[in-house]
């Protein structure tokens, strides 16, 4: 029979130390000052729907203070300063945040388009850099990105990929590499919705800039924006990338005037033939949120909220290693 079990947060957590030992090292954080008397001081780009979560967060991190905020979009730019609580300085230029000599480092969560040149910015400003995941929206971009941080080597650059900050993922991924599932042959994960994306706008002038997630322009869709963060968990827990990538989807649901698609299906093949497949869907949110990692002796599915492991039968198991 095979072994099934449902862990809350702090019961996964237990079983996961019986299952292996589990050791982390703190990963680099803009907000660790060199003097533990002393506060970071940090300007934020782009205080829109993901910002204004992240400056919610950063209201109970006593080790920064906000001292300035930027964003194009006046009511945003107004709801970032009424979240932080801190009475920052704004602006709507990014580049004079930038002069400020008192930042020591920025937070950027605007549009994905506009990542790249804002990180190069912000390191040839002498800033330690947070940027909201994808570090950058074309391929192009990459070498450039690389070539500032090899220039600035003291300072750090994280990119926001959420599950890297989950306690949950980080037991799962050292369960995967201590061997407790075995050899890891196949993967599932999906991010599925019924919430159509799109965000209200009360000016048509603003249609593209607050929905900028809809236009092929400045954004790389369900894939990018979604399918990033678990795409990053498959390959931390194996420490691989993928060889080959096929992928279908399409505008199927919403007929609303937006470019990127709906719904997106992809399966990653990676070396020995292991395989991802994603799963990301705009019209149907049953499944929700997670990952199902599956070994040829166990299977740890993990949302945001819990972990199940699954041990597989020992009999199948030794059928085959013979």
């Amino acid at each position: 029979m095979k072994y099934e079990c449902e862990l809350s947060r702090r019961d996964f957590l237990r079983a996961a130390a019986v299952a292996t030992t589990v050791s982390f090292a703190k990963a680099p954080a803009i907000l660790a000052h060199p003097d533990p008397g002393e506060v970071v001081r940090f300007g934020f780009i782009g205080t829109g729907t993901q910002g204004c979560n992240l400056l919610r967060f950063l209201t109970t991190i006593p080790q920064g203070r906000c001292v300035a905020t930027c964003d194009i979009y006046p009511p945003n730019l107004k709801k970032g300063v009424e979240i932080i609580g801190t009475n920052p300085d704004t602006y709507g230029d990014y580049r004079r945040l930038l002069e400020r000599k008192d930042v020591d480092a920025v937070m950027i969560a605007t549009p994905l388009h506009l990542h790249a040149r804002m990180i190069i910015d912000s390191l040839e400003a002498g800033k330690h850099v947070f940027v909201e995941k994808s570090m950058f929206f074309k391929e192009e971009e990459a070498a450039p990105i690389r070539q500032a941080t090899a220039a600035h080597p003291q300072q750090i650059v994280q990119v926001g990929l959420q599950r890297r900050s989950s306690v949950l993922y980080q037991v799962g991924v050292e369960m995967v590499r201590k061997g407790a599932l075995g050899k890891i042959m196949f993967v599932q994960s999906r991010v599925d919705s019924s919430r159509d994306w799109r965000r209200p706008v009360v000016d048509p002038q603003y249609e593209r800039l607050i929905n900028w997630r809809m236009y092929r322009e400045y954004s790389g869709g369900l894939m990018a924006e979604m399918g990033s963060h678990f795409f990053d968990v498959i390959q931390w827990a194996m420490d691989a990338e993928p060889i080959s990538v096929t992928g279908a989807g399409g505008i199927d649901y919403w007929k609303d005037g937006r470019e990127t698609h709906d719904n997106v299906q992809a399966i990653f093949e990676y070396p020995d033939g292991r395989k991802l497949y994603f799963r990301s869907m705009l019209f149907n949110g049953h499944n929700g949120i997670g990952i199902a990692i599956m070994g040829v002796e166990g299977t740890l599915d993990l949302t945001d909220e819990k972990g199940l492991y699954f041990r597989e039968p020992a009999a199948k198991i030794s059928a085959g290693t013979r």
